[in-house]
C-alpha cells in the first residue's frame, strides 16, 4: 500500500515538474532563487572579506580586489551584499509564513462556518485592505521597535488579508462537495473537516500567493531599512541603499549592487509565483496555451 502511495506521489511530482518547466520564466526564476538560497546558506564559509571590517579605503570603485567596491566606511560591498541575502530571505519567508498561517486559519473559518464568523472576519479583512500596508507597518515598527523578529511579525500580521480572501473563496466552494458532506455524516468534528479535508484541498492557490508575498515582504523590509527602521544589528540591502543614496552621484556602486540584488530576488520570486499560478490553475494554463 505504501509503495503504491509513494509511486502516486512520485508521478504527481513528475507531472507537476513537466508542466512547470514549460514556463521558461518560472524555470529561470527557480534556478535564480536556488542560487540565492545557496548563497544565504554558505556565505559564512565563503572566502570573502569580513562584511564589517573597515580596514580598506573608503569609496574605492569596483576592482579586482573589491569587485563591488567599498562603501563610505571602507567596508567591502560584495561581502555585505552576500550577507544581506540572509536578512532579506529570512524576513521574506518568515513574514510569508506568518501571513499564510493567519490568512489560512481566518479565511477557512469564515468560509466554513459563515454567519457571524464570516461577517466579523470579512469586516476585519476589509479594514486591513483599506489601510496602506506599508504605512501601517511603518507605524507599528516605529512604536514597538525594529528587531528582525518584530519586522517579520508585523509584516506577516498586516499582509494576511489576500490569503484569507483566497482561502475563504476556496472553502465556500469546497464545503458543498460530497466528500465534505460524507465527513459530516460520519460525525467528523469541524476541526477535522477543516484541517484534514478542506484546507489541504484549498491550499493550491495560496501556494502561488505565498511566493508573491515573500517578494512583497522583501520589498517592505528594504523600505523599512531605507527609512532607518530596520534591525540595526543586521546587514540589510535596504540599509545599504539608504547609506549609499547620499553618495549616489559620486560612488554609485554603494547603492547600486544591493538594489540589483533586490531586483533579481524579487523578479525571481515573481516569475516563480506566476508559473505556479499557471500550473496550479488549469484555467490559466489553458489561456496560456
Amino acid at each position: 500500500m505504501k509503495v503504491h502511495e509513494n509511486k502516486n506521489l512520485l508521478e504527481s511530482v513528475r507531472d507537476f515538474w513537466n508542466k512547470y518547466k514549460k514556463n521558461k520564466g518560472g524555470v529561470i526564476g527557480l534556478y535564480s532563487l536556488l542560487i540565492i538560497l545557496l548563497v544565504a546558506v554558505v556565505v559564512p564559509f565563503l572566502p570573502i572579506y569580513d562584511p564589517n571590517s573597515i580596514q580598506f579605503g573608503s569609496f574605492m570603485p569596483p576592482s579586482l580586489a573589491h569587485l563591488f567596491g567599498t562603501d563610505e566606511l571602507g567596508r567591502d560591498v560584495l561581502s555585505r551584499v552576500l550577507w544581506g541575502t540572509r536578512t532579506s530571505l529570512s524576513v521574506g519567508f518568515g513574514a510569508a509564513l506568518v501571513s499564510s498561517l493567519a490568512g489560512i486559519i481566518l479565511g477557512s473559518i469564515a468560509g466554513y462556518f459563515g454567519g457571524l464568523f464570516d461577517e466579523v472576519i470579512s469586516r476585519i479583512t476589509e479594514i486591513f485592505l483599506m489601510i496602506p500596508a506599508f504605512f501601517l507597518i511603518l507605524l507599528i515598527a516605529s512604536i514597538y521597535g525594529s528587531s528582525i523578529y518584530y519586522v517579520i511579525l508585523v509584516i506577516g500580521l498586516t499582509t494576511w488579508p489576500s490569503t484569507a480572501r483566497i482561502i475563504r473563496a476556496q472553502t465556500l466552494s469546497l464545503k458543498e462537495r460530497e466528500f465534505i458532506y460524507a465527513q459530516k455524516v460520519i460525525g467528523s468534528s469541524a476541526s477535522r473537516v477543516l484541517f484534514i479535508h478542506l484546507i489541504p484541498n484549498a491550499i493550491q492557490p495560496v501556494i502561488a500567493n505565498s511566493i508573491l508575498q515573500v517578494a512583497s515582504a522583501i520589498l517592505l523590509e528594504a523600505g523599512l531599512s531605507f527609512l532607518g527602521l530596520g534591525d540595526p544589528n543586521l546587514i540589510s540591502w535596504g540599509k545599504m541603499i539608504y547609506n549609499g543614496s547620499i553618495y549616489i552621484f559620486s560612488s554609485w556602486w554603494i547603492a547600486f549592487f544591493p538594489g540589483l540584488a533586490i531586483v533579481i530576488t524579487v523578479a525571481s520570486l515573481n516569475m516563480i509565483g506566476d508559473a505556479l499560478a499557471t500550473v496550479l490553475n488549469p484555467r490559466l494554463e489553458e489561456r496560456g496555451a
